[in-house]
């Protein structure tokens, strides 16, 4: 993507990240200033990865952000004790796979179509990328988080399905199958521009 999308969504990650930081002064009065502060570091250092997964699955960006803010609200309020920084991050995506599949399981999600993600379209610096960018955002959403965390977040398939709760030879039957309809989609699209 180039400057100016990254920009966007920079900035969509800093209004998210100013809604979720006054709950938790005012959530909990008992709370030190060391975990405020803890509190705000793991919003920061996660917001960027919690919102990519959110808008993996939501229809739009408004939908992303409820999830993102859901997710950090969920870590405020639950009394849950961190071995390191890849369990919080760990935890925060589950907590966000799982906020996705509830909105995705609602009512008003299943009634309403999509529209456009970001509300103007990305700018790639190759045109190639344009064409990636959407065949993975047309898989079916099971595959569409796969690819998303071994692709992007660089996690291997055992530590996928720990994270989402399924077996490791469900994570590469779903990547297999990703792969497969990314290339019957990109073989179509290259086709079709000769």
């Amino acid at each position: 993507m180039d400057n100016h999308a990254v920009q966007i969504i920079q900035n969509r990650c800093d209004r998210i990240a100013s809604s979720v930081k006054p709950l938790y002064r005012t959530a909990d009065r008992e709370h030190s200033e060391q975990n405020m502060v803890e509190y705000e570091r793991i919003v920061e250092a996660y917001m960027d990865t919690v919102y990519r997964i959110a808008i993996n699955y939501a229809k739009s960006v408004h939908d992303a952000e409820d999830v993102v803010q859901n997710t950090f609200v969920k870590l405020l309020t639950k009394q849950v004790d961190f071995r390191d920084e890849e369990h919080i991050r760990r935890w925060l995506i589950r907590v966000a796979v799982n906020e996705c599949r509830n909105l995705c399981s609602s009512y008003w999600s299943k009634h309403v179509d999509s529209i456009e993600m970001l509300g103007v379209e990305p700018k790639f610096t190759q045109p190639e990328y344009s064409g990636l960018y959407e065949a993975v955002r047309l898989l079916p959403p099971k595959c569409r988080t796969v690819v998303h965390l071994f692709y992007y977040e660089g996690y291997s398939g055992k530590e996928i399905a720990d994270i989402l709760h399924i077996r490791e030879a469900t994570v590469r039957t779903r990547l297999v199958r990703a792969r497969k309809l990314l290339k019957e989609q990109l073989k179509e699209a290259w086709e079709h521009e000769e």
